[in-house]
């Protein structure tokens, strides 16, 4: 089989995270069914039938922005215009965020070279192993665009975000 990599972030709304997920699974054929294999950070847990709780752990993901229980301030507020992307030309996925910190008017972009590393481990991962930057500088006219985010990563590895500048009301482009 071959294996499938997933990525996605969301925002948090209960505890005011932002929060990335990633994970693999294979597919295999036998006979005319094909199978999937176990799904690391996606795990189905539903019991019996029913539907899967909200469940407020970091298990299984990285909080990117936001409090949480070992950092009572965050420098990074999350917020919920995200964006995720993945680039993949090289030799291994590297995975890209950007997201609109409403509290602070700033629009951050977030990478990280071994998205799937300790990808099944069952403690929560703070987002320590990304690196964290302003896409606009603190006192430039585009400082406070962000809303309605979106990132593309083309075939060489370029990174283009898209954004609303609150300030100007237009669309913005880096």
């Amino acid at each position: 089989g071959s294996d499938t990599h997933i990525y996605f972030a969301y925002y948090d709304a209960l505890n005011k995270q932002l929060r990335f997920k990633a994970g693999s699974t294979d597919f295999s054929t036998t006979g005319n069914y094909v199978r999937k294999s176990e799904f690391d950070d996606f795990r189905d847990t539903a019991n019996q039938g029913r539907p899967m709780t909200y469940a407020a752990d970091t298990v299984y993901m990285d909080i990117i922005a936001g409090k949480d229980s070992s950092n009572a301030t965050a420098t990074y507020d999350a917020g919920k215009y995200s964006c995720v992307g993945v680039d993949s030309h090289g030799t291994s996925d590297i995975a890209v965020i950007t997201w609109y910190d409403e509290t602070h008017s700033t629009l951050w972009y977030a990478y990280n070279s071994s998205p799937l590393s300790n990808a099944v481990t069952q403690t929560a991962r703070t987002g320590g192993s990304w690196n964290i930057s302003r896409v606009f500088a603190k006192n430039s006219s585009y400082s406070r665009a962000g809303e309605y985010v979106q990132l593309a990563v083309d075939a060489k590895g370029g990174v283009h975000i898209a954004a609303y500048n609150i300030s100007g009301g237009d669309l913005i482009y880096a």
